[in-house]
């Protein structure tokens, strides 16, 4: 599945489950004399009484679905989580096992499912259910990122920075998978690593300053000037992205650059008055540099703005 039919996938699932289910339930009930109400405006009012057959058996039968698909195992997952309170393991595992059953696309059952299993100091099981998951979702990035810890776990240590490189391909601000790519590479001598995932994903996306972002962030302290590039790109492709000056006025302060560091957290072609956040980070640039009156005034305006 390409990119784009995962984010027209992503926002027909939004609005089914947000809009469309919640709309009929609430509005196309008839609650009085029975059946489901064909004939309403876009508020939910009725225009008409008259009820079409053909949306009788199409209501039933989606209502049917949704039950026995989504309601069934969610039930299933609540009662895992009372057993779960009571340490009932046994139990909890097979409500959650039942939830499974019941949809087995269904990629938080198999999440569940594979953490019950890590309780229950089944590993390998908990690897089986998560690759079988990244198969049935291969656009999830939680799954590749569940199942990057258990192969971690169980010591195979390439495949899971592979899979944690796919998560955070598939989820740029995927925070989790980028810290524990780092720290893992840095465990196995290969520091390189989430420089070069961070490098595939602007090349795939340089229109989204998330990448850059993600670029800035995991570059060394010493490649300072392209960091700054990586900021200054996310800030021209979102304007508004406050973390992206917030972080060159950190570093350019840190470097010793304070003017440049004051007019990044400044951003007066953005904003005619700054955000809190960018306040507070001017207030400690003065504060770096010695000024600690100004320090005090400027973070009492970012605390009353």
């Amino acid at each position: 599945m390409t990119d784009a039919a995962h984010s027209l996938l992503t926002t027909y699932r939004a609005e089914l489950f947000d809009n469309v289910i919640p709309f009929w339930e609430t509005h196309g009930i008839d609650r009085q004399c029975g059946g489901f109400l064909t004939c309403l405006d876009r508020q939910g009012r009725p225009w008409s009484t008259d009820k079409y057959m053909w949306l009788q058996g199409r209501a039933v039968w989606m209502f049917a679905r949704l039950h026995r698909q989504l309601d069934a195992g969610r039930g299933w997952l609540d009662l895992a989580d009372i057993y779960q309170a009571r340490c009932d393991l046994a139990n909890q595992l097979a409500a959650i096992q039942t939830a499974y059953s019941i949809n087995p696309s269904w990629s938080l059952a198999a999440r569940r499912l594979a953490e019950t299993h890590l309780l229950t100091g089944d590993a390998q099981q908990a690897c089986a259910v998560l690759e079988q998951a990244t198969r049935r979702d291969p656009l999830d990035p939680l799954n590749f990122g569940f199942l990057a810890e258990v192969l971690w776990l169980l010591q195979r240590h390439e495949p899971a920075l592979a899979c944690l490189e796919q998560a955070v391909k598939l989820e740029p601000q995927y925070s989790w998978a980028w810290d524990r790519l780092c720290e893992w590479s840095q465990q196995l001598d290969a520091p390189q690593r989430p420089q070069q995932a961070a490098r595939q994903l602007v090349e795939q996306r340089p229109g989204d300053p998330s990448s850059w972002m993600v670029l800035a962030q995991v570059l060394p302290d010493e490649a300072l000037q392209e960091r700054l590039d990586a900021l200054r790109r996310a800030a021209e492709l979102d304007q508004r992205c406050v973390e992206a000056y917030d972080e060159q006025a950190r570093l350019l302060a840190l470097a010793g650059r304070h003017e440049e560091a004051l007019a990044a957290a400044r951003a007066p072609h953005v904003w005619n008055r700054p955000p809190p956040l960018l306040l507070a980070r001017a207030a400690w640039c003065e504060w770096t540099r010695g000024n600690r009156d100004i320090a005090y005034e400027q973070m009492r305006q970012a605390l009353d703005a």
